[in-house]
């Protein structure tokens, strides 16, 4: 009832809702010009919109990096999943652009896609943490957490809308004690050194203030302001997707450096291996000179004319014994491959005072490469 220039004007209104728990009119009603209230209503849907388009800009970019990173491709997949998720939330709940868009959309297939969005946000938004970070995820919480969600979700597909927004509640808490549990295995990984950011932590944060302010509304304990809750979406976007960037960032570049330190230890194999094949040389001209040696100590006229020449030989084959052994070691005690620049010509000076050989350096280009110039010397005194 109310006073209108004098005069009394009773309002009447009589609702029944038999699609949903909550039955009755949900949100307050509100009286004003309709120019005002369709301007309000316009403006909330375009806020909505934006939302959803940077969303799935972030799922789209996402899948596009995980294609390009396969290493990562799992993880991504489900965040991506989780951003496409709340898109869809931001166009098929209030202020429901979706329906404004597409007026003849069906409302019991609208209201089981709202609902299931709800479902698939929190499955893959918990299975990207679970995925991201094993080693810190309690694996007697991961198992009834999927359990939970999976048949909650069948439900919300399957059973009428009447009995799936009855539960909704509960499944709201159940989501928020697992935001709690996603915030410590965050605060694990952080605490045991492995790649993640404090954005990521952040993000949760803001995942759990939005969680909770969802039961609220769901509870009609209070009406969480719109704008409010928009504030909190794009603090959503905006924090995921730095702390994705900057996780992915790390493992990307762990990646590339547990992949040198393979490649430099697959260098290492190939120089002992050259060595190995190297340092029979010497050693056999040693021994055959340690035989003749040997053979010559009953002739000693002949000894006399020979001697100098195996001494000189022993002395050559130990030499470069040595120095093989000191480029195995100086080599193996590197703790990462290093590369020099090196012009064709100091390439063919350092061959002509390995090998004791005279090259014409006339025709040789200045032109710098970048080389380990220990183990192109022994693949060149391989070939």
């Amino acid at each position: 009832m109310t006073n209108l220039d004098g005069h009394e004007l009773e309002l009447v209104i009589h609702a029944a809702n038999f699609s949903h728990n909550d039955a009755g009119i949900y949100y307050p009603i509100t009286i004003g010009r309709f120019q005002e209230l369709d301007q309000d209503l316009f403006m909330k849907q375009g806020v909505n919109l934006i939302l959803s388009g940077g969303l799935l800009i972030t799922g789209i970019v996402l899948l596009v990096f995980g294609i390009v990173h396969r290493q990562l491709n799992l993880q991504v997949l489900f965040f991506s999943l989780f951003a496409l998720s709340l898109m869809y939330r931001m166009l098929g709940s209030f202020p429901y652009p979706l329906n404004a868009l597409l007026p003849n959309f069906p409302f019991n297939l609208a209201i089981h896609l709202e609902y299931a969005s709800i479902h698939t946000a929190a499955l893959f938004g918990g299975a990207f943490i679970f995925f991201l970070y094993p080693k810190q995820s309690p694996k007697r919480l991961a198992i009834p957490f999927y359990v939970v969600l999976l048949m909650s979700l069948l439900v919300v597909i399957i059973l009428p809308s009447t009995i799936f927004t009855s539960i909704l509640k509960y499944y709201l808490f159940f989501i928020l004690a697992y935001a709690l549990v996603f915030i410590y295995i965050i605060f694990r990984a952080r605490i045991e050194k492995e790649d993640t950011s404090g954005y990521l932590i952040a993000a949760m944060v803001v995942v759990m203030i939005w969680t909770l302010f969802q039961v609220i509304t769901f509870l009609n304990i209070r009406t969480i302001p719109y704008g409010f809750n928009v504030v909190l979406i794009f603090a959503i976007i905006i924090t995921c997707n730095l702390a994705l960037f900057r996780t992915f960032f790390l493992k990307i570049r762990r990646s590339e450096s547990l992949q040198a330190e393979l490649d430099f230890s697959k260098s290492k194999q190939t120089m002992l291996a050259l060595i190995s094949h190297e340092i029979k040389t010497p050693v056999a001209t040693l021994q055959m000179t340690m035989e003749m040696l040997r053979d010559l100590m009953n002739n000693p006229d002949y000894l006399a004319k020979r001697g100098e020449k195996l001494n000189s030989n022993s002395i050559k084959s130990v030499n470069t014994i040595k120095e093989m052994v000191n480029d195995f070691l100086l080599y193996m005690g590197k703790k990462q491959r290093v590369k020099e620049m090196f012009s064709l010509v100091s390439i063919a000076i350092r061959i002509e005072e390995r090998f004791k050989v005279n090259l014409n350096k006339a025709p040789l280009s200045e032109r710098q490469y970048e080389t380990d110039i220990v183990t192109l010397e022994y693949i060149l005194s391989t070939l």
